[in-house]
C-alpha cells in the first residue's frame, strides 16, 4: 500500500530480469522494457497499465491503481503482473502475479474555529473545515443524545438534560475519522443561584471569558474562599479565574445556558481536601453512585456531601443516605472531610456510562417554594410521629418556607435554606436560629417537635425523631392556669 494517501494505489516491486544486464553478450536478447497489468475480474482478462523502460537497475518499482480502495472492514485485493521484454520483437518473460490491496491512511482534517449560541434550549454550533472530496459527513457526539451528521458546517441541537458537551468527528468514504474538535460545553442555568462546576476550559481561564456567553444575565460568581460580581459590564472581586477542580455558587438573574468552549478535561485530577467543607467539582462527565465515585476503603472520612437543594450523609451500618445518589460533571459539591486528605474520584467519560440513571432531583411542592440559597443546610430525620407516604415535611424559619422533603419511607434530608444577602433569601435562616417543622397532609399543617439543633451554613444534622405538637386551645392562658409554671 501507498502509505499517506487516500487509497486507490499500490507499490508495485520487481528484480530486474537476468537479461537486464550491459553484460549480455546477445543484444537482441537484451531487456528493452516493462509492462504492469492488472486483471480485472469482471471481463476475465488483463489490463494493461504502462511500460517501464529497463536501465540496468537490479530493481524497479511502479505506483499502480488498484481496482477499488479497501475499507477497515472489507480488504480487496487486486492481482498484478509484469512482463519483462526483450529488443527481439514478440520475445518476453512474464512473473507470477502478485495481489496487492489499497487503503484510505488519511483521515479527514479536524473540524476547528468553533462558534456557539443559544436561543432558549436550542443550541447552534458552527464551525470551519477544509473540504475534502472523500468527505463522508461530521458527525456530532453529545453526552446524552445520538449523534447527529452533516454535511453543512453548523448545528441546531436541543440541550434537553442540565447539561451537555458537543464534540465535532469527521468522517470519509472508506471510514476514516478525524481527530474530535474542541468542546463545547452547555450548561442550564435557572434563575437564581445555581451550584456548578465547568469541566470544559479554553486556554483563556479569566472569569471575564468563562462566563462571557451569559452577557449581563450573570450577576455573581462565588467560590470557596473568592468571589466576583459583574458592576456596569466590569468584573469586580478576587475570583479572577476558574478552575476545574473547583465549585462555583453562579447567580443568574433569568434562565440562561451558559457556554464554554475548549478542551475536555481529563478525569485523572487530585483533590487536596482540608478538614471540613470543600467546594469541589466532580470530573467524570456521566453520573456515578457516591460509593462508586469516592475511593475504595474511604469509610466515612467524607462525612457527608451537599449539592445544589440536596445532600448526603455518610453512615457507618447503612452507608450513604440522604436524597443526593450520584456525583456528575458540571455540578458543584460540598465534601465534608473529618480529616485532611488527598483524594482521586473514580467514574467514566464512555459513551457507555450514558444508560446509567442520571441524578435524581427531589420533586418540588407548588405553593411551598423556596429560593436555592448559598447558604443552606440539612437536617436528616429518621422517624417522624404519625407520618404517612406521600406527606411534605415543611421547614419554616418562623412563617417562611425554607425546605420541603416529601416522605417516602426512609430517613430524609430536609433542606433549611439560610440569608445568603440575596433579596430572595431574606426572612431565612441565619446562623444560631433554629427552624421549626411540619407535615403537610392534604390542606392540613401539623406542627411537629423534637431535639432540633440550631442552624449553621453547611452543616449535615441527624435528628432522631419529630412528634407532633399539641395545639392550645386559642383561648387558653397559660398564665392563668399555671401562676408558676
Amino acid at each position: 500500500d501507498v502509505p499517506q494517501d487516500q487509497g486507490g494505489y499500490v507499490f508495485i516491486n520487481w528484480s530486474a530480469n537476468s537479461l537486464d544486464s550491459p553484460s549480455n553478450p546477445i543484444v537482441l536478447d537484451n531487456i528493452l522494457r516493462y509492462s504492469v497489468w492488472r486483471y480485472i475480474p469482471t471481463n476475465r482478462g488483463w489490463e494493461f497499465l504502462d511500460y517501464i523502460d529497463a536501465y540496468f537497475f537490479d530493481e524497479y518499482a511502479y505506483t499502480a491503481p488498484t481496482i477499488e480502495t479497501s475499507t477497515s472492514s472489507d480488504t480487496l485485493m487486486t492481482t498484478y503482473k509484469v512482463l519483462a521484454h526483450t529488443e527481439a520483437q514478440g520475445i518476453f518473460y512474464d512473473s507470477d502475479p502478485a495481489d496487492g490491496f489499497s487503503i484510505d491512511n488519511l483521515a479527514p482534517p479536524t473540524p476547528r474555529q468553533f462558534s456557539a449560541l443559544h436561543e432558549n434550549d436550542d443550541i447552534s454550533i458552527h464551525w470551519e473545515y477544509e473540504y475534502l472530496e472523500d468527505l463522508s459527513h461530521h458527525s456530532l457526539n453529545s453526552l446524552y443524545s445520538d449523534d447527529i451528521n452533516t454535511l453543512d458546517t453548523f448545528i441546531v441541537t436541543s440541550i434537553n438534560v442540565g447539561h451537555e458537551e458537543y464534540r465535532v468527528f469527521s468522517k470519509d468514504y472508506n471510514g476514516n475519522s478525524s481527530d474530535h474538535s474542541e468542546s463545547v460545553f452547555a450548561r442550564s442555568l435557572h434563575a437564581g443561584t445555581n451550584l456548578i462546576s465547568i469541566n470544559v476550559l479554553p486556554e483563556d481561564i479569566s472569569t471575564e471569558n468563562i462566563l462571557s456567553s451569559l452577557g449581563d444575565n450573570v450577576e455573581a460568581i462565588i467560590g470557596e474562599t473568592r468571589s466576583a460580581f459583574l458592576l456596569n459590564g466590569t468584573w469586580i472581586g478576587s475570583l479572577t479565574e476558574i478552575f476545574s477542580n473547583q465549585g462555583y455558587w453562579l447567580k443568574v438573574n433569568e434562565d440562561d445556558i451558559l457556554i464554554v468552549i475548549g478542551e475536555s478535561v481529563e478525569p485523572d485530577i487530585s483533590y487536596d481536601l482540608h478538614s471540613g467543607t470543600n467546594l469541589i467539582s466532580y470530573p467524570y462527565r456521566y453520573p456515578t453512585s457516591i460509593g462508586d465515585a469516592l475511593p475504595a476503603g474511604i469509610g466515612c472520612a467524607v462525612s457527608g456531601i451537599i449539592g445544589e437543594g440536596i445532600a448526603a450523609y455518610c453512615n457507618e451500618s447503612l452507608g450513604w443516605i440522604g436524597s443526593l445518589y450520584t456525583l456528575e460533571g458540571s455540578y458543584g459539591y460540598w465534601i465534608n472531610m473529618t480529616e485532611p486528605m488527598t483524594i482521586t474520584f473514580n467514574g467514566c467519560n464512555d459513551a457507555a456510562c450514558a444508560s446509567l440513571s442520571r441524578s435524581i432531583k427531589p420533586s418540588k411542592l407548588e405553593g411551598y417554594e423556596f429560593a436555592q440559597s448559598t447558604n443552606q443546610t440539612f437536617y436528616f430525620i429518621e422517624d417522624i410521629e404519625n407520618i404517612e407516604i406521600g406527606d411534605w415535611i415543611l421547614a419554616y424559619n418562623d412563617d417562611i418556607v425554607i425546605g420541603a422533603r416529601q416522605w417516602m419511607g426512609d430517613i430524609i434530608d430536609v433542606p433549611a435554606m439560610g440569608d445568603d444577602g440575596s433579596d430572595y433569601t431574606k426572612g431565612y435562616m441565619e446562623a444560631g436560629g433554629v427552624p421549626s417543622f411540619k407535615i403537610l397532609r392534604g390542606d392540613d399543617l401539623i406542627n411537629l417537635e423534637g431535639d432540633i439543633p440550631s442552624w449553621e451554613n453547611n452543616q449535615l444534622y441527624m435528628v432522631e425523631s419529630l412528634t407532633e405538637a399539641i395545639a392550645l386551645p386559642k383561648t387558653f392562658s397559660l398564665d392563668r392556669a399555671y401562676p408558676n409554671p
